[in-house]
C-alpha cells in the first residue's frame, strides 16, 4: 500500500494495588489505582498479511501490561501520581518507534463521593 499511518496501542483501566500518596492515611500500604496508557507509534510496514505474528514490528501490549502490574508496584512507595505516570511514559519511550504517550493514573478510593481522582500526562518525543 502507498499510504503511511500511525498506530496506537493501549491498555485501559488496568487495576493494580500501588503504594502511593502523601497523605498520612496513604502511607500505611498500597491502595487501588487504575492505570490507562495509550502509545502512538509509526509501524515500519503496513500489515497486509493476516498470518503476521512478528512481535518485533509492534508495540507489545503484554510487556506494557507487565510493567504496569509488576514493575511499577516494585518501585516502592510513590508520593505523587505524576511520578507513576512519568515512569509508565518512560517505559513506552524506551521503544524508539513510540512518538506520543498519554498516561492516566487514578486513585479510586480517595474521595467517597467520586469514582476516581487522578492525573493524566501526555508526552511527545522531541
Amino acid at each position: 500500500m502507498g499510504h503511511k499511518q500511525n498506530s496506537f496501542v493501549y491498555i485501559r483501566d488496568c487495576r493494580i494495588m500501588l503504594p502511593i500518596g502523601i497523605n498520612p492515611d496513604e502511607l500505611d500500604g498500597p491502595q487501588p489505582v487504575i492505570v490507562s496508557v495509550e502509545a502512538e507509534y509509526a509501524p515500519d510496514t503496513y500489515f497486509a498479511d493476516p498470518t503476521e505474528k512478528s512481535r518485533d514490528r509492534i508495540i507489545d501490549n503484554h510487556t506494557l501490561y507487565s510493567f504496569i502490574t509488576h514493575e511499577l508496584p516494585r518501585l516502592g512507595h510513590i508520593h505523587l501520581l505524576e511520578f507513576a505516570a512519568e515512569r509508565v511514559a518512560d517505559f513506552c519511550f524506551a521503544n524508539p518507534r513510540v512518538m506520543v504517550v498519554r498516561v492516566r493514573v487514578e486513585k479510586t478510593e480517595i474521595f467517597s463521593d467520586s469514582i476516581a481522582a487522578g492525573v493524566e500526562v501526555r508526552r511527545v518525543r522531541t
